[in-house]
């Protein structure tokens, strides 16, 4: 898939349902990502915003792992950690609220990108 055939599927999946990809698709797409990363921003939608998303959650269900042990060697699934830094670019900062200041008062507030997994 070459970088301009990504950006035509981002355009055409606009209107498409959020559909599910195979390990396989989610390694080409993140991948084939990565390689135009520059040109990757919040404003990118469709098949690579999809792709990341669907990596992070399997991420957190525990499906997918961005190192795993076999016998007595680690593999390092690189296109994993691809998709964790793509993930910053297709996000933008919020403000993120929760805990108490120090002194116990006002609610601390933080700037991220990822919104957090726990209330």
């Amino acid at each position: 898939m070459t970088n301009s055939n990504i950006i035509e599927i981002q355009e055409h999946d606009n209107i498409m349902e959020t559909e599910q990809y195979s390990p396989q698709e989610l390694e080409n797409i993140i991948e084939d990502a990565w390689n135009q990363k520059d040109q990757i921003n919040t404003s990118t939608s469709g098949t690579i915003q999809q792709a990341v998303e669907q990596v992070l959650k399997a991420l957190g269900d525990g499906s997918i792992r961005v190192s795993e042990k076999s016998g007595s060697d680690w593999i390092v699934n690189q296109w994993v950690k691809k998709a964790i830094l793509l993930s910053f670019r297709l996000n933008d900062n919020i403000i993120m609220e929760g805990g108490a200041a120090a002194d116990g008062s006002t609610p601390s507030a933080w700037f991220d990108k990822i919104p957090s997994k726990f209330a």
